[in-house]
């Protein structure tokens, strides 16, 4: 999902952002409101996971940035295990703090404030 469609989804009825990162990463700084549900590659996602999620109509998976493997791992493997409305943010993490998107804590490591 592109950034744009992303800050329009934010905060609307039925959307949910989930950090795919670590929990230290995640209490560092995250997308405001955001529901931390770290990504590993060798333990799939619980069923009390995949059970809460459902209740969503759209599911906004992000980590750090663009080339972040986990949340695109961990957007597949919702949509296998039959979640509807499911998507990765483009540019992550690092790309949403850039566009303006709201967030708690520090912006990620690596992020330049844009020129004013």
């Amino acid at each position: 999902m592109d950034l744009q469609t992303a800050l329009n989804l934010y905060g609307k009825p039925g959307t949910v952002f989930i950090d795919s990162r670590k929990k230290e990463v995640f209490q560092q700084g995250h997308i405001e409101e955001a529901r931390h549900v770290p990504y590993s590659f060798v333990e799939p996602l619980s069923k009390e996971t995949l059970d809460a999620l459902k209740e969503y109509k759209s599911i906004v998976v992000y980590c750090n940035r663009e080339d972040s493997e986990a949340s695109k791992l961990m957007a597949g493997e919702l949509a296998q295990a039959g979640i509807k409305g499911v998507f990765y943010l483009e540019k992550g993490f690092a790309g949403w703090v850039k566009a303006g998107g709201r967030y708690t804590g520090d912006a990620p490591r690596g992020y330049d404030k844009p020129a004013p």
